[in-house]
C-alpha cells in the first residue's frame, strides 16, 4: 500500500511538472532557491533571478536584490549587502524592507548616519503598511535603539 502512495505521488509531480514549460520550472525553482534560509542557495537563486532578463519586473527584482542582500548580511558581507539593498531601492523606492536590511549592512560597517537615515525610512514606508512591515518595524526600532536614537 505504502509503495503505491509513493509511486502515486510520483507520477502525479512528473505530471505536474511535465505540463509545465522548462522556463516556468526554472524561474520557479529560482525563486524557491532565493527564498531559502539558507544564505548560500538563497545568493546563488536571486543571482539566477537577477540575471534571467527580461522575466521580471522592476519590483521581481527589486524582491530578488534585497533577498540577496539579506543573505549577505547573514554571511556578514556587508559591502555587498548595501550594494544589493542600493539596487533594491533604486528599482523600488517605497521598498521598506530593503532599508531596514540596508540599514543593519550600514550599521555593522560603523556607518551610523547612513544606517538611522535607513532605518528612519524603513519606519516611515512601514507606517503605511503596519502589517505587512511588522517585521521590519520592528528591527529599524532594534537597530535605532541599539544606536541610542529615537525613531
Amino acid at each position: 500500500m505504502r509503495r503505491i502512495v509513493i509511486v502515486s505521488a510520483l507520477v502525479f509531480f512528473a505530471l505536474a511538472a511535465w505540463n509545465l514549460p522548462a522556463s516556468a520550472q526554472t524561474r520557479n525553482e529560482n525563486w524557491n532557491h532565493c527564498a531559502d534560509g539558507n544564505p548560500d542557495i538563497s545568493i546563488a537563486g536571486c543571482t539566477a533571478v537577477i540575471q534571467s532578463v527580461g522575466q521580471e519586473s522592476n519590483a521581481g527584482f527589486a524582491v530578488a536584490y534585497y533577498k540577496r542582500g539579506d543573505a549577505y548580511n547573514q554571511k556578514s558581507l556587508y559591502d555587498k549587502a548595501v550594494a544589493d539593498e542600493s539596487q533594491s531601492i533604486t528599482l523600488s523606492p517605497i521598498y521598506a524592507n530593503a532599508y531596514g536590511a540596508r540599514g543593519f549592512a550600514y550599521e555593522k560597517l560603523g556607518q551610523r548616519d547612513p544606517a538611522i537615515a535607513d532605518y528612519r525610512q524603513a519606519l516611515k514606508l512601514a507606517a503605511d503598511h503596519p502589517a505587512r512591515y511588522a517585521v521590519v518595524t520592528q528591527r529599524a526600532q532594534a537597530g535605532l535603539q541599539r544606536l541610542g536614537v529615537s525613531p
